[in-house]
């Protein structure tokens, strides 16, 4: 995964197997690299970064890689530069990483379908004995997404279901978000609108009422249908603002460079199509994230068509967009962008989260019909009287 995140002082830009820090008022660059170790036996264990992200408050920034390491640096120092503030195992290779409010905890996502919580305690991510370890939640499907609030925990899975449950008792379940049906890959929320964002393999962004789990509205963002490479391309980057006005959704793997900006009101339908814009001179779009400090501000990594990669900076309001050089130190970063390899990116195979097919027909009917001949068979057992011995 290719990432692009941004703090008040800080935009970072993820690649294969390192992290380029830049400076906002600079554009001086700091170099992160992970050490990967070798995984006996273990197919999918190629350099990699899965997953990363700024905590709330940007104290901290996690990273998830595919030797199933989570690495977390403090991003405050004097001289700007990060230090290292711990590195995990992980039990399973993972997907996705949340901080709690008060940035004393992360949780982590893995593909078994678990979510796992690290502790951060006097600045410093805790060592955890993996046998030990027990996750707080679990999903029968892979994990995809989790979410963090005050009192809630959020995950989202490859079965469709969005799982909101109880933060202190993780084994209370409030809601179920069902709607989807394909794959819901990224969540989001939308606290001041008490509102959850999602975006699925079925191409679809949904508006949920957390407290109800009832969905409120529907936007299809395209249809999903295979480009030249064969790869299917569906909603997965989002992004919303820091006044939570306006909500930024993207498509992957696909030529289209599009970006589609939704507002959001108080209004009986809080969400809102504002307008969609191309990324100029764009291949393709890796990421976005709006901006800390100024709502208005959007951040794109894109490959451009030049085969370069760029971050290009639009700001955007609930009525227009414009692409600006003269901000921050952009032409120091992406002269510096320009020059990293395209074979420095990952190669996210998105199409494996879409279910295999049998006979035309998604493998979920012989899934389910086998199902009920286990309950079948289950309901006649247990009508066979039982002899006492």
């Amino acid at each position: 995964m290719s990432i692009c995140q941004v703090s008040n002082k800080f935009c970072v830009v993820g690649l294969k197997s390192y992290i380029l820090v830049y400076s906002k008022s600079t554009g001086s660059c700091q170099k992160l690299e992970h050490n990967f170790k070798k995984i006996e036996n273990v197919k999918e264990a190629e350099p990699a970064l899965d997953y990363a992200l700024f905590s709330p408050r940007f104290n901290y920034f996690a990273a998830l890689f595919s030797d199933k390491t989570l690495s977390v640096w403090s991003t405050i120092s004097n001289d700007a530069i990060w230090r290292l503030v711990g590195s995990v195992d992980v039990k399973r290779r993972s997907v996705s990483i949340a901080f709690s409010e008060d940035e004393a905890s992360v949780f982590v996502a893995d593909k078994s379908g678990d979510l796992y919580k690290f502790p951060i305690t006097d600045g410093k991510l805790q060592h955890v004995e993996l046998e030990n370890m027990e996750p707080i939640v679990g999903h029968i499907s892979m994990m995809l997404d989790v979410a963090i609030t005050d009192d809630l925990i959020i995950t989202a899975d490859r079965d469709e279901k969005i799982r909101i449950s109880d933060r202190e008792h993780p084994f209370l379940i409030r809601n179920f978000c069902l709607g989807h049906t394909d794959f819901v890959y990224r969540i989001l929320v939308v606290k001041s609108r008490n509102l959850l964002i999602s975006v699925s393999g079925d191409a679809t962004l949904k508006v949920w009422d957390i407290e109800a789990g009832m969905e409120r509205q529907s936007f299809e963002i395209t249809e999903v249908s295979n480009d030249q490479d064969g790869k299917k391309s569906f909603p997965a980057l989002l992004s919303c603002s820091k006044d939570e006005s306006l909500i930024a959704v993207a498509c992957v793997e696909t030529f289209l460079s599009s970006v589609k900006i939704l507002s959001i009101s108080n209004k009986d339908k809080p969400v809102s199509t504002a307008y969609t814009f191309d990324v100029e001179g764009s291949d393709q779009i890796l990421s976005l994230a709006f901006d800390s400090d100024d709502p208005s501000v959007l951040f794109i990594l894109t490959v451009q068509q030049s085969k370069e990669l760029a971050v290009m900076i639009y700001t955007c309001t609930a009525s227009a967009c414009a692409k600006v050089t003269g901000i921050y130190a952009l032409p120091t970063i992406n002269s510096h962008v320009a020059s990293v390899p395209l074979s420095d990116l990952t190669d996210k195979e998105y199409p494996q989260l879409f279910k295999c097919c049998v006979a035309g027909h998604k493998y979920d009917a012989f899934y389910n019909k086998k199902k009920l001949l286990q309950k079948i068979e289950d309901s006649a057992e247990a009508k066979v009287p039982k002899l006492d011995m």
